[in-house]
């Protein structure tokens, strides 16, 4: 599938200012924002960091387009490649299985288990899957609970380790 050059080019800005108006405006938008409380620590965090990388985003694919130059805007198209919809099906329902996952085992353990998924069904071998796994879901364990104090709940399986180990 393509898009022709200016509807993309289009999309990017309009994307990119969605996100400039959202961040811009977010302490508004967000309800219980204290003022006193660090921007990491806020409700507004990841919105805002989501935002900023959306309009990243947008900024540098309207940046790949203009390098491209003329040549680009001769055709009127930019490639996107070819959808694999059975690969679009299974990560989504990896995503599905990743809320239970965090539920039972916990933030980090379930993102493993889910990353561990996600890079086997891509075709990565299984100890390099592994190491991947275990690296990102022990950064993200830092970043969201231990730097941004998310809140996750208690693992379910956690009554049955304690007790089958005391």
């Amino acid at each position: 599938m393509s898009l022709p050059g200016a509807v993309a080019r289009s999309l990017s800005v309009v994307l990119g200012l969605m996100a400039g108006a959202i961040a811009l405006n977010l302490p508004a938008l967000v309800n219980g924002t204290e003022l006193a409380a660090h921007w990491y620590e806020s409700a507004g965090a990841f919105p805002l960091l989501a935002a900023g990388l959306i309009l990243l985003g947008a900024l540098a694919h309207l940046l790949r387009l203009r390098q491209r130059g003329d040549a680009a805007l001769g055709d009127e198209e930019v490639e996107t490649g070819e959808g694999r919809l059975g690969v679009a099906l299974a990560g989504l329902a990896l995503f599905v299985l990743l809320v239970p996952a965090v539920l039972l085992l916990g933030f980090a353990p379930g993102v493993a288990l889910f990353l561990l998924a996600a890079c086997r069904g891509a075709g990565l071998p299984w100890r390099a899957s592994a190491l991947f796994a275990v690296i990102a879901a022990t950064v993200l364990q830092l970043v969201f609970v231990e730097l941004f104090h998310v809140w996750f709940p208690e693992p379910w399986v956690e009554p049955w380790i304690t007790g089958w180990l005391a």
